[in-house]
């Protein structure tokens, strides 16, 4: 008799197979049951809806909401009483449509409110299969592609009729509605395209790109690469702050102006606290006592970078601010660090998605620095930024700014190659992020980025090189590290780490680096200039062809023929930094009638306190210059009106 099998009378459990591709791209028939008709001319009605309402409120502002009857009487004499009803009644109906649109559209907006349950729903679903997500695909892609290229393509041709037609200042007003038009629908378009029509693609798009694995030794060596850059600010903010806090007149900024006021500042304090900052990047950069430098540096950081911005100008550097609080919780320490081999750390041999992350993180940083940069182009100057006098006057200006010092190429000879490049400009600005997510394109950005900040340099001297040292963290090392060893090794070379599928993400850094890019998001969307979180430069303004600015006459004796443009000049004085305060008080000059005569000091303070020739002025006289930006309209005489006189050293002969 044989002897019975026990476990024939064990159940067998089947291990649940993963889901197949086709399954996971069929789950998005939960988003398809939405009606999409009734989505996407809902969206469309509330963009036409503002859009008009906008457009009314800027043309009839003053004669629909501004004006009362006594106004109407005046104005139309025989008919006011009827004009007079009709505006009444449509400023009701203003105030009421808001209410009653969602009464008459309600299957409309439940439709919206299914796509969006069913959407995070399939989103829930989708993680469960996260290794399957790569093979989803955008559907409609080139018709998406062509779609934004002809509305582009459209609105260049309406901008183009437009300038024909219509006199300057009309032309201005009409293409920048155009511009805000094109960026609504261009904006609205792509949202509608990937939340309603490709969920499953986008969100799995998003989700491997953030927590796909990667090995630990690219975090480790960015961590070495980054934290050598910070000490190099570190180091050049010593002596830079110390002519800065001179000033001692404090300016607050948004949302953090009661800090600054209590906040102390005194020269020896920052001192102390800057060598601090070195000493725990020195520390990071071998990885000893990692986690508590990164905490020590997180908090003073802040102070650091943000103290030189409290006394009137702001510089933008935010962005080692930000990277110090993303590498927080992160494991940036796991290989090449002192800490494994004094604590003997285990050695990380699999992949993570801790290691993945933060990097990603900082790359969407980046998108979203350019997008607003790009955005606000459009929104506050349209298209004229890039086709019209202001391409032209921007790189003028730059000149003038830097004491008319002149490229060799003068680009401003050749107003086509302007045109054509500052169009491509907000182009670029505006997909920077969205090419970051795929494995050829990225380096369209990436290499484009560097291309664009370098070509900027060289013809308008903004080369942006604390943001561009930044881009260290596109670099690939670990590729790097595996093609040296490969070409070294006597045996052929492998990428063989195995990824841990059950290491946990680290929620903690989540959490933290999703709330700073979310507040960036939104500063970004404001453009709000602030510590630490910020919107950062997006030289989005309309630029004359002649500028005012401050030209100082020194009445002492001994320095009457001081000619300070040349002196500047010499000394390689930064006047480019402080001009958008000069040109901000002699506009509020201008509107008010009032001299802000502090601000003017402060003006003068930034000469003073870095020119070592002027700090000891007793009198000066303070003129107010409009001249040509145009290099070749130097010697055609500028247009001087005194403002004041006033003393720096507090003597009033």
């Amino acid at each position: 008799m044989e002897p019975k099998n026990i476990s024939e009378n064990i159940p067998v459990i089947k291990e649940k197979e993963p889901y197949s591709s086709h399954e996971i791209i069929s789950a998005n028939d939960r988003i398809k049951n939405v009606d999409l008709k009734r989505v996407v001319s809902l969206l469309l009605f509330l963009v036409g809806y503002t859009s008009i309402g906008c457009l009314i409120f800027h043309f009839f502002e003053n004669f629909i909401f501004d004006s009362d009857y006594a106004t109407f009487k005046n104005w139309f004499p025989k008919y006011h009483k009827p004009i007079f009803a009709l505006t009444f009644f449509f400023r009701i109906f203003l105030i009421i449509s808001p209410i009653l649109i969602p009464f008459f559209l309600k299957n409309h907006f439940l439709e919206i409110w299914r796509l969006i349950k069913n959407s995070i729903s399939h989103f829930v679903y989708i993680t469960r299969n996260f290794s399957l997500l790569e093979n989803i695909k955008f559907r409609y892609l080139k018709a998406f592609l062509i779609f934004q290229f002809c509305l582009l393509l459209l609105c260049l041709i309406v901008w183009y009729s437009l300038d024909l037609k219509f006199s300057d200042l009309e032309f201005f007003e009409k293409q920048l509605h155009l511009s805000r038009l094109y960026i609504l629908i261009a904006l609205t378009f792509t949202a509608v395209y990937f939340i309603a029509f490709n969920f499953a693609a986008f969100s799995s798009k998003i989700l491997t790109f953030l927590f796909s694995a990667a090995s630990a030794y690219n975090l480790a060596i960015y961590r070495i690469a980054f934290f050598l850059t910070l000490i190099y600010t570190y180091s050049g903010l010593l002596h830079k702050s110390f002519t800065i806090i001179e000033h001692k007149d404090r300016e607050a900024l948004p949302f953090i102006g009661w800090l600054i006021e209590i906040l102390p500042i005194t020269q020896e304090l920052y001192l102390i606290v800057t060598l601090t900052g070195i000493i725990c990047c020195l520390f990071l950069v071998f990885g000893l006592f990692s986690r508590f430098f990164l905490f020590v540096n997180a908090v003073i950081v802040c102070y650091i970078i943000a103290v030189p911005n409290f006394y009137g100008k702001l510089w933008h550097s935010q962005f080692q601010i930000w990277v110090s609080w993303i590498l927080l919780f992160a494991p940036v320490s796991d290989v090449y660090s002192l800490d494994k081999l004094f604590f003997k750390k285990k050695k990380q041999q699999s992949k993570s998605p801790n290691y993945n992350f933060p990097i990603k993180i900082i790359w969407l940083q980046f998108g979203i620095i350019y997008f607003w940069a790009g955005f606000y182009k459009l929104w506050d100057v349209g298209f004229e930024w890039a086709l019209g006098e202001t391409m032209i006057n921007q790189v003028q200006l730059e000149w003038f700014e830097h004491f008319d010092n002149l490229p060799i190429f003068r680009i401003d000879y050749y107003p086509a190659l302007l045109h054509i490049g500052g169009l491509l400009c907000i182009l670029f600005e505006l997909s920077f992020g969205f090419f970051l997510f795929h494995p050829r394109l990225k380096y369209i950005s990436i290499i484009g980025g560097i291309l664009m900040h370098n070509v900027i340099g060289i013809f308008m001297y903004i080369a942006f090189l604390r943001l561009q040292v930044q881009y260290i963290v596109f670099l690939n090392f670990e590729k790097v590290l595996i093609w040296i060893k490969s070409k070294f090794s006597k045996f052929p070379y492998t990428d063989v780490i195995a990824i841990n599928r059950e290491d946990r993400v680290n929620k903690k850094m989540v959490y933290l680096s999703m709330m700073i890019i979310s507040m960036n998001f939104i500063f970004g969307m404001f453009n709000i200039s602030s510590f630490p979180f910020s919107t950062y430069p997006t030289y989005s303004e309309k630029v004359e062809s002649s500028k005012e600015y401050f030209h100082y006459e020194i009445l002492d004796d001994n320095k009457k023929n001081t000619n300070l443009w040349e002196l500047g000049k010499r000394k390689n004085f930064r006047w480019e930094n402080f001009t958008r305060l000069e040109y901000a008080i002699i506009k509020k000059y201008r509107e008010q009638k009032v001299i802000d005569t502090p601000a003017i000091y402060n003006q003068w303070r930034w000469w003073s306190n870095h020119i070592d020739e002027l700090k000891n002025i007793d009198s000066i006289n303070v003129f107010i210059i409009k001249r040509h930006l145009n290099p070749d309209s130097i010697k055609i005489k500028s247009k001087q009106e005194f403002l004041l006189k006033i003393y720096p050293n507090g003597l009033e002969k």
